[in-house]
């Protein structure tokens, strides 16, 4: 494409949609089909919304802890259950319960979810651990917490 041609499209770019001179400088670069700016060339762009491949590179994988609101919980109470990360990379983490089935209110993204004790419960052991996973992996699972309904 010809410098007069790329100038005025520069131009009326920035002019007519508000786009930053360097927006402008890579658009002429890919209208000339130049090699980009940058080491190895490309996108040097670090404010994309995107997010970078999933290459096991970047991150660390989380570590939580287990919270109960109540080890000594009575009949059809409610007992909460709080997953938080205490190491490694907190965003993007999805929290997993163990053992699930009678769990409730199960929120992956906040680590929360209620156990309800029913008569069956009194006078056994319960016992609870999470875990987490971010775009790293998945992290150990928690040191276990018990419940002892009464």
């Amino acid at each position: 494409m010809n410098t007069k041609r790329t100038t005025a499209l520069c131009l009326l770019t920035v002019l007519v949609l508000a786009v930053p001179l360097g927006g402008c400088v890579e658009l002429a670069r890919l209208l000339a089909d130049l090699p980009a700016s940058g080491p190895g060339g490309g996108n040097t762009n670090t404010n994309d919304a995107t997010p970078p491949a999933n290459d096991n590179t970047s991150g660390t994988v989380p570590t939580v802890t287990l919270s109960l609101s109540d080890s000594v919980p009575q009949v059809s109470w409610e007992v909460e259950l709080q997953c938080s990360v205490i190491s490694g990379d907190s965003a993007g983490v999805l929290f997993h319960f163990e053992p699930d089935d009678r769990l409730i209110d199960i929120n992956a993204v906040n680590g929360t979810a209620v156990f309800i004790v029913d008569e069956g419960d009194v006078g056994v052991q319960l016992t609870f651990t999470c875990s987490g996973t971010n775009s790293a992996g998945t992290g150990p699972a928690s040191t276990p917490r018990s419940m002892f309904p009464l």
